[in-house]
């Protein structure tokens, strides 16, 4: 029997779903002080890029490119960072983060540093309806 994909309950519960790409989900990581996207390979048992297939390779790269691009339009941030580690959640996931020199860990990296703050409802909803629009051809 083949395994069949399923998003990890962990970053379930940590993000909101945006959409769905010819490879990844896309979600929106449940922390307002940044526009932190996560691209979630849709392939059973992925924990590292080399899992995936060469075309799905270049096809994740494709997505990260497109996302970075579309990332600056929206905010404008003096960066965007890309990390992939899974240490916490093993299933492959690449962050996407827009950075701003007035942000929250700027200028150091984003992990560990202060307090994660869970969107209020109206930015999220703002948030999701920015990135879905700017994701329509």
């Amino acid at each position: 029997m083949t395994a069949t994909f399923e998003l990890h309950p962990q970053l379930d519960s940590d993000s909101h779903d945006v959409a769905t790409l010819a490879l990844c989900r896309l979600r929106l990581l449940d922390d307002a002080r940044y526009p932190w996207l996560l691209l979630v390979p849709q392939r059973a048992a992925v924990t590292q890029i080399l899992d995936l297939d060469v075309d799905d390779q270049q096809l994740l790269w494709d997505e990260i490119r497109f996302l970075t691009t579309k990332l600056n339009e929206l905010w404008r941030p003096a960066r965007v960072n890309l990390g992939i580690s899974g240490i916490i959640v093993p299933q492959l996931h690449v962050h996407l983060i827009a950075r701003f020199e007035n942000d929250a860990a700027w200028p150091r990296p984003v992990w560990n540093i202060g307090v994660p703050t869970t969107y209020p409802a109206d930015l999220l909803a703002s948030r999701l309806q920015a990135l879905r629009a700017a994701l329509e051809p």
